[in-house]
């Protein structure tokens, strides 16, 4: 008996270690993914003249593009807090919002496999017994929300752009089948939160258009004028790609978006580079 007890302790603590290996593996993997996507970048940009692009800025508009990032952070936070309180996990607007905050320093900056979905996810199944799966779920579908209202948003900038003729048909069957899809999704996998649907989708929206607000307080600092549609394209699709768990916060890959879209729009990708390490280090 006492070593059967021995080997299922041994095995656990097996268990534990390899798992802190694997997410210190999964850590590195995404460091080096960042550092290669910024190497990439920089060896057809310039480092130089980004930082005398940067340093051209004009601080007040940077300060408002930092003052509308936290408000788009603090909608999410009220939208994420709406799916909780639907299932009846009592949990306070200032405790929700601290939870966020701290999801989100998970994402950019600590080290290993955790990130700050699976935080919020554990916390919460914690502090309110309310089922992992349903925990789970709760954080997933606000990042579908997110998702879906980022896609429909890039759609419906592509008819202001100089391309409008060539993909305007994208743009009217993606904005109904995005949204359509979203509702679906939140029918079979979360038919509990089949009355706010169109709520989240809502506060999505606003979440998404102070962030793209935010870009176009940066554009003015850097004294852009034209392109602008086209910039917010490309921070909407890079957005995207960014939530992909590949990179450590997304850095690099938001970068690599910038740099080659605008090359493809024909924009200056030293400016568009400017722009997207602007906004992360906002």
């Amino acid at each position: 008996m006492n070593q059967m007890r021995l080997n299922l302790t041994k095995s656990r603590g097996s268990h534990v270690l390899n798992k802190k290996v694997k997410d210190r593996l999964i850590f590195i993997l995404k460091v080096v993914v960042s550092l290669l996507a910024i190497i990439y970048v920089l060896k057809r940009v310039n480092f130089g003249d980004i930082v005398n692009v940067f340093g051209s800025a004009r601080d007040l508009y940077l300060v408002f593009a930092f003052l509308l990032f936290i408000a788009s952070k603090i909608i999410a936070a009220h939208r994420t807090l709406i799916i909780l309180h639907k299932y009846d996990i009592q949990i306070s607007a200032w405790d929700n919002l601290k939870l966020y905050w701290t999801g989100m320093f998970y994402n950019l900056f600590l080290p290993g496999g955790i990130g700050g979905d699976v935080y919020k996810t554990v916390i919460i199944n914690n502090m309110h017994n309310s089922g992992i799966r349903l925990s789970a779920g709760s954080v997933i579908t606000d990042r579908i929300a997110g998702v879906a209202a980022l896609i429909v948003l890039a759609l419906l900038c592509i008819p202001l752009t100089d391309f409008s003729s060539d993909y305007l048909l994208i743009t009217l069957t993606g904005v109904p089948v995005t949204i359509i899809g979203f509702i679906i999704l939140i029918i079979i996998f979360m038919p509990g939160l089949k009355s706010i649907t169109a709520l989240l989708l809502f506060w999505s929206f606003i979440v998404q258009i102070l962030q793209m607000l935010a870009i176009f307080m940066i554009l003015t600092a850097f004294g852009i004028k034209t392109g602008q549609i086209e910039y917010l394209l490309i921070f909407l699709i890079s957005s995207v790609a960014a939530m992909l768990p590949i990179s450590v916060g997304g850095i690099g890959i938001r970068e690599i978006v910038f740099l080659k879209m605008s090359g493809y729009l024909l924009l200056d990708q030293k400016m568009a580079v400017t722009i997207s390490l602007t906004f992360y280090f906002l």
